[in-house]
């Protein structure tokens, strides 16, 4: 049966608060150089030059900043912006845990607050930083999922094995 066990929105640092309003800021710059001194239109090609610089930086933004996480009785999806999302089945998650400052730095992530982070190891692969908002309402929930998940799955194996 697929259904949704826990639902939980993002919680972003201060360093994205900051990112975005810069990058647009340069972005914007970036249509300066529309800018001809002696033309009577330069605002028209101010305004041409920011509105080409801020959609697709805007948009990049829009689509790949997590916006929710759907626990499933058989996996993890981390919604994005638009149509994409990741899907991360138990089978290959270790564990899910509190980030530390560690974690953070090892990751280089400046986009997530560091009190809601949270950890998720997975098999020969590189772990995921991920910022719900309630860390440790989000945790039980996983974790609880994440063991019945395990503990169906042996029992299934092994009433496989005696056969």
């Amino acid at each position: 049966m697929d259904y949704i066990i826990y639902e939980d929105t993002s919680k972003y640092g201060y360093w994205l608060k900051v990112l975005i309003p810069i990058s647009l800021f340069f972005a914007a710059l970036c249509g300066a150089p529309l800018i001809s001194t002696n033309s009577e239109y330069q605002i028209v090609f101010v305004i041409i030059g920011v509105i080409i610089a801020v959609i697709p930086i805007s948009a990049l933004f829009w689509g790949i900043l997590h916006r929710k996480y759907l626990i499933f009785d058989n996996r993890l999806k981390i919604v994005m912006g638009g149509p994409f999302s990741t899907t991360v089945p138990f089978d290959s998650i270790e564990t899910a845990r509190e980030a530390t400052g560690e974690d953070l730095r090892a990751a280089r992530s400046i986009l997530f607050s560091r009190e809601n982070a949270v950890l998720i190891t997975k098999e020969f692969k590189d772990p995921i930083i991920i910022a719900p908002r309630n860390r440790e309402e989000f945790l039980r929930h996983l974790n609880k999922a994440l063991s019945e998940w395990k503990n169906k799955n042996e029992v299934g194996t092994e009433t496989n094995k005696g056969s």
